[in-house]
């Protein structure tokens, strides 16, 4: 298009005259809007409309600038009411507006959590509450390993700091030792001691004390602060000694089950002579009497006597 320099029109490439004035064009007019119909650039823009779109991009300019220049100002507001100051205070209660839910901080731990032990003896296992704000109520499931037996539930010590809850809705057992309890309204403790548990150990093996459905809550405004949960792993050697074994007495004596005749007041034939050690009689007829009257004096202080008489005899040897 050939672009008249008099009106603004636009007009055919080949055209001498201007279709609107009548003006004659000139030759670089149609040469130009010949240069620039090859490049694809389309029609020229009056003059007004590049002034206009000028306008348009200033004003954008303008805006962007205000906007931005509100949040700067809406920041340093909100930085000046959050402190007023600078130095740590600041940053401090900065922090305390950004700073996360703080992590769980409740605890349940048998102690000693560990250890070795031979089959058949007992040890002591108690069972500690911490936080680090106070609470006032706990609770968790304990259970045992099979080789392992409860046989009491007693208090701590006054020096390892009891829990004394007054309100229990589960209390422990030695069946059932699990616990739910909580302190009287304006209560509460940051670490203490539920029980302490007296346990045998049945046979050789691993055993273990686990803690489940565990719980401590504030005593602020009631929220969980349980974390984590330490239970118990031990080590059981040996084998635990039978119930009715009989101990040794170390001798050779064995005591004859008294029979009908003996309960009855018969007593048994006195010794013959042939029976004395070094010309001297182990008995005579009132300590004979005495040791072996049933019912008078027990068979095992009649036992014990002879085996004092047979001694005495052998050392006068």
């Amino acid at each position: 298009m050939a672009y008249c320099p008099t009106c603004g029109e636009d007009n055919l490439e080949d055209a001498r005259f201007c279709t609107a004035c009548g003006k004659a064009l000139p030759e670089r007019a149609r040469t130009d809007a010949a240069d620039t119909a090859s490049a694809g650039e389309g029609r020229h823009r009056p003059r007004w409309r590049q002034g206009a779109a000028l306008a348009a991009s200033s004003r954008l300019t303008i805006v962007a600038s205000l906007f931005a220049g509100l949040v700067i100002g809406f920041g340093l507001a909100e930085l000046f009411a959050a402190g007023g100051k600078s130095g740590p205070a600041a940053s401090q209660t900065l922090a305390l507006n950004v700073s996360p839910t703080p992590a769980l901080s409740g605890r349940l731990m048998l102690t000693p959590s560990s250890g070795t032990f031979l089959a058949g003896d007992s040890f002591s296992v108690e069972l500690v509450v911490s936080a680090r704000e106070p609470f006032n109520a706990a609770q968790a499931a304990v259970s045992l390993s099979p080789n392992l037996a409860v046989q009491t539930i007693a208090e701590p010590p006054s020096t390892h700091g009891p829990c004394d809850f007054t309100n229990y809705s589960h209390r422990p057992t030695p069946a059932d030792p699990s616990f739910a309890g909580s302190y009287a309204s304006g209560f509460a403790s940051l670490s203490c001691t539920v029980y302490v548990l007296e346990i045998r150990a049945l046979r050789s093996g691993t055993a273990t004390i686990t803690l489940s459905g565990e719980s401590i809550l504030a005593s602020s405004d009631g929220r969980e602060l349980f974390g984590t949960a330490n239970g118990g792993i031990y080590t059981i050697a040996g084998t635990a000694p039978s119930d009715n074994a009989t101990p040794s007495s170390g001798s050779n004596l064995h005591l004859a089950t008294p029979t009908a005749a003996m309960m009855a007041g018969r007593l048994p034939k006195r010794p013959r002579a042939r029976q004395r050690w070094n010309s001297t009689p182990l008995f005579d007829d009132a300590e004979w009497r005495t040791a072996l009257t049933w019912g008078a004096t027990p068979a095992a202080e009649a036992a014990v006597l002879l085996q004092r008489r047979v001694t005495a005899g052998a050392a006068q040897a």
